[in-house]
């Protein structure tokens, strides 16, 4: 009994790890340092999205980009919605209000009250490396999913490819997607313009 008791507490054990997959498909972190960066990055990266889920909300997806060749994938901001981590209470649907709860998402990071806003730098999930070669860019990063899609489990952590374009140092274009985690590739069309900002937090590459 106490055998078997032992065993199903290693099974449980090892189910609650989190894997970390096509890890090996990672753009090489050296040919990330020594890449030059035409990119503006004193600020962040939006893509205008509405119509999601034949709902007409306005919103924006965003992507932090460093020096050094790290990216997060800071997620979807509406301007219609409330999030705990923005500051803005205007609720108008629009793409000038998200740009401003996302900004006040920045600056809500360095405030001690909304630490579980915090992008810390311990979670994988959203982070990867992007490369620019002449005119085109590649970024990949790790989101979390459940273990098993059938059914609730814990997460692993599975990669994504996104190529596109640099249209000069303020935007680019993202035209082809790769979901490594099904082995599929879809073409998409993404304008991701930059916005200034000065909250932008300082966050250490776990790639490097």
């Amino acid at each position: 009994m106490v055998k078997f008791s032992i065993v199903l507490i290693l099974i449980a054990i090892v189910s609650c790890n989190s894997v970390i997959h096509n890890k090996s498909d990672l753009i090489d972190p050296k040919i990330v340092r020594s890449q030059i960066v035409t990119l503006k990055l004193n600020g962040f990266y939006y893509c205008e999205l509405s119509k999601l889920n034949i709902i007409d909300s306005k919103a924006i997806m965003t992507f932090l980009l460093y020096e050094n060749g790290y990216v997060i994938n800071d997620g979807i901001y509406f301007g219609n919605s409330t999030n705990y981590c923005t500051s803005v209470n205007n609720n108008e649907n629009s793409i000038a209000n998200s740009i401003n709860k996302y900004k006040s998402r920045l600056k809500l990071l360095g405030n001690a009250k909304f630490n579980s806003c915090k992008i810390k730098n311990g979670d994988i999930n959203g982070k990867g490396l992007f490369l620019i070669k002449n005119d085109s860019i590649i970024i990949q990063y790790f989101k979390a999913e459940l273990k098993n899609e059938k059914k609730d489990s814990f997460n692993d952590y599975f990669l994504y490819e996104l190529k596109g374009i640099i249209i000069n140092d303020q935007s680019f274009h993202l035209m082809k997607l790769k979901d490594y985690r099904r082995n599929k590739e879809y073409e998409i069309d993404q304008l991701y313009k930059f916005e200034n900002d000065e909250n932008v937090p300082r966050i250490d590459n776990r790639f490097l």
